[in-house]
């Protein structure tokens, strides 16, 4: 299983879709594509709304994220698995921002 991280960022208030892009992954860029989205998982887990993740052509998920704790930390992990059989996860960290007044 490979990790790649990646860094998201965004304000409590906002709902916003992020994109889980796996073409640099080794298989991937081999010709390889995702068949099916496994897990999305947020540590910690509380406070954070994850939508329903959707694939996206070949080689990337979205996903709608909203909500979320002030001055927080998470970490993402999403997670695919590939017609040849292989298993991609990528870990992304998800600052939450509050809003400036």
């Amino acid at each position: 299983m490979a990790i790649t991280f990646i860094k998201l960022e965004k304000f409590t208030t906002e709902s916003k879709y992020f994109t889980f892009d796996f073409s640099g992954e080794t298989e991937i860029a081999g010709g390889d594509t995702i068949a099916s989205f496994l897990s999305l998982v947020a540590y910690p887990p509380t406070g954070l709304t994850l939508g329903i993740p959707a694939l996206s052509g070949t080689s990337k998920v979205l996903v709608k994220i909203s909500d979320g704790v002030g001055d927080v930390l998470y970490t993402l992990y999403c997670t695919v698995q590939t017609t040849g059989g292989s298993i991609l996860t990528l870990e992304g960290d998800l600052f939450i921002s509050k809003p400036k007044v």
